[in-house]
């Protein structure tokens, strides 16, 4: 059976603005555009003590709290940071993530939950990573399928969990308000409450088959095999967005034309990319740079490779060569590498010992039994979830003498 997690943010709108503004955390804000015929777009737990709700004319939230601090939208804002959320997830725990909208993510634990003991200490990783990471709240539902895990995640906000399990639908799911059925709007709920259908389990078991295709159409029974507990169609699928590439950036914090300063930032960027494509198990064939000077635009040139890397050498003088390939001697303001056309590095392996069998079998002759089973291991799970003592020992001591390479986020130099 598979576990599912639906990732649903938290006033996600509001709690953006408040990453980039402390000075307005916990005080009652909305988003919102300035026109006179502005609705809410987005309203923080603060202000909802004051019944502010999504969609309510601003004017009306302001008459309930005379206090109320509206912001402008900021959908640049909201994209950086859903876009950070994705690759978040994608980074630190699976590449199985769908973004179903701008604040919400659908992600297939199967595969990874039982590394926390259980599918809730799983999701209470995820959760605080984002909060401790991004400083963005968030409540996760857990289920065996796409839609109950959605319906799940909006049942113990904010900062929930919440488990819908094939044994707890009919106490758990059936005595929810129908409006909280995904799929059900405000209209549709106040038809069905007209023919006596309040909860989801009143509709999971109505037989009134004709009143329920009237109000809500032909689709009334994949709705209703969702409130059963019984989803297997194809709108259950997840889409998931496998990652691409990987890519970061620095911005200076003044402008710089020293070469062996410049040199610095590149090997450090370089380490950057290269310990996300090896804690992802990940290599790539095209590498990019990329600087900006003090105007606007980017300019770059990417090179592709003979075969696939994520040897920080070969990346590393790939960059190097790049940079002096098209570096102006102007100063630069900010720098940017990308390593491209990933692929699992485990995949790749299976897929060059398929089509080359003699060298299939030189390798594994020059195998331990031991490193034979760690490299099974490591190709079913598609990560190095297990290495031999010597590897360990030798990472442990890599990252403690380069302790710079393990850094993810962007920053500033001087």
């Amino acid at each position: 059976m598979k576990v599912i997690f639906y990732i649903d943010m938290n006033a996600f709108f509001a709690s953006c603005h408040q990453v980039i503004d402390p000075r307005i955390v916990s005080k009652p804000i909305v988003v919102s555009s300035q026109s006179r015929r502005a609705i809410v777009a987005s309203a923080n737990y603060e202000a909802r003590k004051y019944n502010i709700k999504t969609a309510m004319p601003l004017y009306q939230a302001k008459a309930l709290c005379p206090t109320l601090i509206c912001i402008n939208i900021n959908r640049k804002l909201y994209i950086e940071y859903s876009h950070k959320i994705f690759n978040l997830l994608v980074n630190n725990f699976t590449n199985k993530v769908e973004i179903t909208s701008i604040d919400e993510y659908c992600l297939d634990a199967t595969n990874i939950y039982l590394q926390y003991n259980n599918a809730f200490e799983c999701a209470k990783a995820i959760q605080n990573n984002i909060l401790n990471s991004l400083n963005l709240p968030c409540s996760i539902g857990i289920s065996y399928n796409k839609f109950l895990a959605k319906m799940a995640s909006k049942v113990n906000k904010p900062l929930g969990i919440f488990i819908f399990k094939p044994h707890n639908i009919k106490t758990k799911l059936w005595p929810l308000d129908i409006k909280e059925l995904s799929g059900i709007g405000k209209k549709t709920t106040e038809k069905l409450k007209n023919i006596n259908i309040n909860t989801i389990g009143d509709f999971a078991n109505s037989t009134n088959n004709w009143a329920l295709q009237e109000i809500i159409g032909k689709g009334y029974f994949v709705l209703q095999q969702i409130a059963l507990g019984k989803t297997s169609n194809i709108n259950d699928q997840i889409n998931f967005q496998e990652q691409k590439s990987i890519s970061h950036d620095l911005t200076f914090e003044y402008d710089t034309e020293n070469i062996d300063e410049i040199k610095q930032y590149l090997l450090d960027l370089t380490c950057k990319v290269v310990s996300r494509a090896k804690s992802n198990s990940l290599v790539g064939k095209i590498i990019t740079f990329a600087f900006k000077t003090n105007r606007t635009q980017w300019t770059s040139k990417r090179i592709s490779l003979t075969d696939y890397t994520n040897d920080i050498d070969t990346i590393y003088s790939s960059v190097l060569y790049l940079f002096e390939t098209i570096w102006n001697y102007h100063s630069i303001r900010a720098i940017r590498i990308n390593l491209g056309k990933t692929v699992n590095q485990y995949d790749l392996n299976i897929q060059l010992e398929l089509f080359n069998p003699a060298l299939s079998s030189e390798k594994k002759s020059q195998m331990t039994v031991q490193e034979t089973i760690i490299k099974k291991i490591n190709r079913q799970w598609k990560q190095e979830i297990s290495m031999t003592g010597k590897k360990y020992l030798d990472k442990i001591y890599s990252k403690n003498n380069n302790s710079y390479a393990t850094k993810n986020k962007t920053k500033k130099y001087k």
